[in-house]
Formats: structure tokens, sequence, C-alpha cells
């Protein structure tokens, strides 16, 4: 039941989003705030797949090995959230986020990897971590 609930939930946004008239990077000016701060934010619910708990993974051990200065420096976050959770509302509506999701922000930019985490993150982590990493360095020298 609460599998099909999020799955309606999440074609509605879908749907309504594909009929709205803002364009993408209008929505995405919108989305964040300015910062210096890079921020890599997995979402899930509580129900996971192999592929979600995979994808969470690779993500944090990447960071957590690639980042460790920039993690001590302040210049670098990466937080978990569930969406099942009342208290995530909030950042999930502030992102548009509705089902799991990687992203990493800085200010009013984000990179959604969703698509190429959960399509390496299990069959070629290392591909995933080049990725993650990539887009992770071009937001810390500020492109």
């Amino acid at each position: 039941m609460k599998i099909t609930f999020h799955f309606l939930l999440a074609a509605a946004v879908i749907l309504g989003s594909l009929a709205c008239s803002k364009s993408t990077s209008q929505q995405k000016d919108l989305a964040g705030t300015a910062s210096d701060v890079v921020e890599v934010y997995y979402f899930h619910f509580e129900r996971r797949c192999a592929s979600c708990i995979a994808l969470e993974k690779a993500a944090k051990e990447t960071v957590e090995s690639a980042y460790a200065g920039p993690i001590k420096d302040g210049k670098l976050v990466f937080r978990v959230y569930n969406l099942d959770q009342k208290e995530t509302e909030t950042i999930a509506q502030k992102y548009m986020v509705v089902m799991p999701t990687l992203l990493i922000v800085k200010g009013d930019k984000q990179n959604d990897l969703t698509d190429i985490g959960f399509r390496y993150a299990s069959s070629d982590p290392e591909k995933f971590r080049n990725e993650l990493k990539s887009a992770i360095d071009a937001y810390l020298k500020g492109t």
C-alpha cells in the first residue's frame, strides 16, 4: 500500500511538473540558496532495494574517503534523508524530491546523479565513484 502511494505521488508530481510553465533552470534557481558549501544529499524511503542500499553505500564511501579535507573544513557535507520521516518533509519539498534521489547542491546550482547512481553503483562502482567525484570537484572548484 505504501509503495503504491509513493508511486502515485511520484507520478502526480512528474505529470504536474510536465504541465508547469516554468523552465527547468528557473526551477533549479528557486531550489537552492547562496552558499560556499557543497552538499551531497541522498534521499531514500524506509523500504529499500539492493540498488538503493548500494547507491547510498558507494556515495558515502566515496565522499568520506576522497574528501576528508573539505569535510573537515566545512566545505563539503554528506547527508542522508529518509523520505518516510516527517522531519525530512521540508528539505524534500525544497528540492522537489519524491523518490530516491542523489543530489549535489551548491548555492542555487544542483546536479542530480540519481540515474548514474542507480545505473553504476552496483554494476560498475568505480565508474560511479568517478562520476560522483567529477561532479563534486566541479562544485568545489566553483564551476
